[in-house]
């Protein structure tokens, strides 16, 4: 009796586990018949290239259109008096125009000219010496703990008041020097230089023709033209040296100029009086020839957060599950199913920060059947696994 009851269940066995294979087999042909099917569709359908574009943000900022230059010529009385000037204002001047003469000097007392070479130079050291003083005078109040961040921002700016007071000592000093120098190079030759040249291209601003000893005479300013711009100290960090930025001016719709930040000054020109931020100027460099005029008023758009040359897909390409995204990749003849990570989003082009590479191609309007379809099969396969692996853990144990 027991051994019919036991083949009866082994029978019985026998035909669930039959039962069971057919019906896999049954459940793996349809799915490769549908699989096939989807996929024959797919191919089909339009794939993309996959590309790269620069994908950023832009913060602006206000300027206006200055001289990139303006060079002031200075009366020094160690090369005689002022005999005229040449130039009147709103001339316009080249490299090389003569702007003032001095008198010709008949005789040349080349002991005379060393001595006050040697006091000139002696004038430089000294205003060293100042300036060194000054730059120990700033780094102790920058470490000094039991100032206020306003006492220190106003003594920084009486400091820097004086650095400049005494770099503009200094410059005419080396100017005293050099034409000394030139004086007594040129004592011995029988014409001494007695005109000041114009170094740059551009129009005559200021005329000074009653000078005091190194005071300018004429001041000229370049044909060239930069832009100034002015940034509050919470944009200030975004801004660097050599930075690209796009120059917009609205008295010239269409025309934007490309320039580079050449200059960033590190001390305010203001602090505003109702917010108590700090203002600082910038300079942009203009690149190429443009029509905008001095003075106009223009808008500058730095760029922040580039990403170069990102890969990007069409908007359409993107299949959204829950907080997933995903793209259909063809590779050869086979498709596959791939998650991506979106960035920005720019005239429904999507930036792609990671799971695609450039040169890649992706469906254009991939289908949700097939979407559905892979994502049904992952999910069988992730549960198969985890199956096996409940079975392993009694046999380890």
């Amino acid at each position: 009796m027991n051994k019919l009851e036991g083949h009866t269940v082994n029978r019985k066995s026998l035909w669930i586990s039959i039962s069971a294979v057919l019906f896999l087999l049954l459940f793996i042909t349809a799915n490769t018949l549908l699989i096939q099917r989807v996929l024959a569709d797919e191919k089909k359908v339009e794939t993309v290239t996959v590309k790269g574009k620069t994908f950023q943000e832009l913060v602006s900022f206000d300027g206006v259109l200055i001289p990139e230059l303006e060079e002031s010529y200075y009366y020094q009385s160690s090369r005689g008096v002022l005999s005229d000037v040449l130039v009147k204002e709103g001339d316009e001047v080249t490299s090389g125009t003569t702007l003032f003469e001095y008198e010709e000097v008949e005789t040349v007392n080349v002991s005379e000219l060393e001595a006050q070479l040697n006091k000139a130079e002696t004038a430089v050291s000294v205003l060293d010496d100042q300036l060194n003083d000054l730059s120990l005078q700033s780094s102790r109040v920058e470490s000094n703990t039991d100032l206020e961040d306003e006492q220190k921002l106003q003594l920084q700016l009486d400091v820097e008041e004086q650095v400049r007071d005494t770099e503009y000592k200094k410059r005419l000093a080396e100017l005293d020097v050099k034409e000394l120098e030139r004086q007594i190079q040129e004592a011995g030759t029988e014409e001494i230089d007695n005109t000041v040249d114009s170094s740059l291209d551009g129009l005559v601003k200021e005329i000074n023709r009653t000078p005091e000893d190194g005071e300018p005479v004429v001041t000229v300013l370049s044909n060239k033209l930069a832009v100034q711009g002015s940034v509050s100290e919470l944009d200030y960090p975004t801004l660097k040296a050599d930075q690209e930025v796009t120059v917009h001016a609205p008295a010239y719709p269409g025309q934007p100029v490309t320039g580079r930040m050449t200059m960033i000054e590190n001390r305010p020109y203001q602090i505003d009086e109702e917010s108590g931020l700090s203002f600082y100027h910038f300079t942009v460099e203009m690149e190429g020839e443009n029509e905008i005029a001095s003075g106009t008023h223009v808008t500058i758009d730095a760029p922040l957060h580039q990403n170069k040359n990102a890969p990007y897909v069409p908007e359409e390409s993107i299949i959204q599950k829950g907080s997933v995204s995903y793209v259909v990749v063809l590779e050869d003849t086979n498709l596959y199913l791939r998650v991506v990570e979106q960035g920005r989003i720019e005239d429904g082009k999507v930036e792609i920060l990671s799971g695609l590479q450039l040169k890649e191609k992706v469906l254009t309007k991939p289908k949700e059947a097939f979407t559905e379809l892979l994502s049904e099969k992952k999910e069988k396969q992730d549960k198969g696994s985890k199956d096996e692996e409940d079975k392993e853990e009694p046999s380890k144990g």
